[in-house]
């Protein structure tokens, strides 16, 4: 299963490693949406004008998040309750202190709009790894 999906085109490649459970294709699948994710957000967030960056990132962490649980054989169809439990008050709390001081930064011209798309970008890659650590299998470990 793991060799069939790593062959795979990309746009064939989530439904390959969540219909096969092939856990290794899994992480390597949403590895690549992490990583897309992420360097959506930085981008996003360069923009130097303050707000305008909250309407893009957070529904982008939502599809990613998302695409994540899919690719688990999580399904958010019955309100998203999974997926907003997966996330807690404590990533609730991360990402309004991430949208607070990505709109201070702001304020300065140039370095704020650097130091904005510094933690949009870190702040995305890391809810896109607790995502994958809470709704992907533990790849089977050698030995």
């Amino acid at each position: 299963a793991e060799t069939i999906a790593a062959l795979m085109p990309d746009e064939a490649a989530v439904e390959t490693a969540r219909a096969f459970v092939a856990p290794k294709a899994q992480g390597r699948v949403a590895d690549s949406v992490i990583q897309s994710a992420s360097t959506l957000a930085l981008t996003v967030a360069l923009a130097p004008v303050p707000l305008s960056d909250i309407a893009l990132i957070a529904p982008l962490q939502g599809l990613m998040v998302s695409t994540i649980a899919h690719l688990g054989g999580r399904s958010l169809d019955g309100g998203g309750a999974e997926w907003v439990a997966s996330i807690g008050v404590a990533g609730g709390i991360g990402i309004g202190f991430r949208t607070l001081a990505r709109q201070v930064v702001k304020v300065v011209p140039g370095a704020g709009s650097l130091v904005a798309a510094g933690i949009a970008g870190a702040g995305t890659l890391a809810m896109g790894r607790s995502a994958k650590r809470y709704f992907l299998p533990p790849p089977a470990s050698a030995g």
